[in-house]
């Protein structure tokens, strides 16, 4: 795509430095025309699922918007195409075969038995200078991963081989706009720690692991997913990394001898709620305060060892109705 791109810019526009402005006339047809194409191409990109036949449909909507573009010789039509091209360039790597290649590989890395070498580099480290060196020296064994899957469209494995160098820069330098492709990777690393949290909350639930196994496999699932929303441009002012936190510190707190009774009680809407309530955790000094945190969660759990049927202690001494 971005070679048929460059060539058309090249042709149609050889001169483009010394372009006048639009006309009135030009500028409507500017609005009237092509923003027909990028209008169709946000809502696609926006709310469409990603999927293959997603890709095909931006392609094809990206071409006439070019076609467009370069049917209007002037300035505003030269800006209006560049913005274009590059929006379009990224949709190979966000829409379709690649990001779920991608997303299946972040699974497969928690999966670590799957293969060997995935234990070798650290792909997931928050630190994208490490992230960047695992990728650099593992590109064989990302590579060989890739290959072996039966997930991956082979179509995507090869985009992914040719462009390697571009997709370790996407996931390892950061933007601030939410909207850039690692921006997009970070969320579906986030996301992907989010249900696996979700998933072994559920087993705890329903009883299908050890309480203690599921538990400290959940404060590492946890502080990872912290740390993952707070690098995120997608966290939206923190409420679900505070209440979060809040789990983990009952976890660590009762180590082995809480129950999932407590935990229940702990991520309930209610205790949501009372939280923003609470008011030594109002304050942002105590609220980093532990032993504040530590009485709020023993109000909540009692002393770890509740079954099925007991009642829930209420906060009083720490709560305010106002």
């Amino acid at each position: 795509m971005s070679i048929l791109y460059v060539f058309t810019f090249l042709l149609i526009f050889p001169f483009c430095s010394g372009l006048r402005s639009c006309t009135t006339e030009e500028i409507n047809n500017l609005v009237t025309n092509c923003s027909t194409y990028e209008t169709k191409l946000s809502w696609i990109r926006k709310f469409e699922i990603s999927t293959t036949e997603k890709l095909t449909k931006t392609r094809k909507l990206c071409l006439q918007a070019s076609n467009c573009y370069t049917s209007i010789k002037c300035q505003e039509s030269v800006e209006k195409f560049e913005k274009s091209r590059l929006d379009c360039d990224k949709d190979q790597f966000v829409i379709g075969g690649v990001p779920n290649c991608i997303e299946w590989f972040f699974k497969k890395i928690y999966n670590a038995n799957y293969n060997e070498c995935l234990l070798e580099n650290d792909f997931l480290t928050f630190n994208l200078t490490t992230r960047r060196e695992a990728f650099t020296f593992g590109k064989q064994c990302v590579l060989k991963v890739l290959n072996e899957s039966q997930e991956c469209d082979p179509e995507a494995v090869q985009f992914i081989t040719e462009n390697y160098l571009q997709i370790v820069d996407y996931l390892t330098i950061k933007s601030n706009d939410c909207q850039d492709v690692h921006s997009h990777y970070h969320k579906l690393h986030c996301d992907l720690i989010d249900d696996e949290y979700n998933k072994e909350y559920e087993r705890l639930i329903w009883g299908d692991k050890k309480v203690e196994d599921t538990g400290l496999f959940m404060i590492q699932l946890g502080r990872e997913l912290i740390e993952c929303e707070s690098h995120s441009c997608h966290n939206s002012g923190g409420i679900e990394i505070g209440n979060l936190k809040e789990e983990i510190l009952a976890m660590e707190i009762y180590g082995r001898n809480y129950s999932w009774k407590c935990l229940y009680d702990i991520r309930r809407p209610s205790m949501k709620t009372l939280m923003e309530k609470l008011l030594c955790l109002r304050d942002s000094k105590l609220g980093d305060d532990q032993e504040c945190r530590r009485k709020f969660v023993e109000k909540i759990c009692g002393n770890g060892n509740a079954t099925e049927g007991t009642e829930t202690p209420m906060v009083t001494e720490y709560y305010t109705d106002d």
